[in-house]
């Protein structure tokens, strides 16, 4: 019978299993990032030797200073400096108004015929011309070639009226009798 792990000891053990994960992953990170520093100051020292210096660490930051002592006495005024450099051009001012226009100069020759415009639109359709006189009769033609001969008509019958005086009764029905 196989016996399984549950409850406190197990949350335990997935707990420190999870804490020793993130150490070691916060370990990594570190660990290439001075790895990363590393290289940086091994360059930065060939950087230095190139340009003919010697690479050095900066020194310890000295003691914090003591308390301010007393003042001293005045001291008697100092020698007169040197008379000082001429400054530089100043700055342009501004412009001043624009002056009256000039005279008109001399007309120039004539110029040449220019070039011929381009060809314009057609224009608009005029108006129909008047009817003209019908022409001549042409020749009569040839007669056309005989026909095949038709199917004979139907039977017609035809009653005469009574009393005989009206139309007569036409039908292609025979009469019975």
């Amino acid at each position: 019978m196989t016996r399984r792990i549950y409850g406190p000891p197990f949350m335990w053990a997935l707990t420190i299993a999870v804490v020793l994960t993130g150490i070691v992953a916060v370990l990594y990170v570190q660990g290439q990032r001075l790895a990363g520093l590393e290289r940086d100051r091994a360059a930065l020292s060939d950087q230095v030797r190139q340009l003919g210096g010697v690479p050095n660490v900066s020194p310890e930051p000295s003691p914090k200073p003591g308390p301010a002592g007393e003042q001293g006495e005045q001291g008697r005024p100092g020698a007169s400096g040197a008379p000082g450099a001429p400054g530089g051009p100043g700055s342009a001012g501004p412009s001043g108004q624009a002056g009256a226009p000039g005279k008109a100069g001399p007309s120039g020759a004539p110029g040449g015929p220019g070039q011929d415009g381009a060809p314009g639109s057609p224009g608009p359709v005029g108006p129909s011309g008047p009817k003209g006189d019908p022409g001549e009769r042409g020749p009569r033609g040839e007669p056309g070639q005989q026909g095949e001969p038709g199917s004979a008509p139907p039977t017609v019958y035809c009653t005469p009226p009574t009393p005989p005086i009206g139309p007569w009764a036409c039908t292609t029905t025979p009469p019975e009798g």
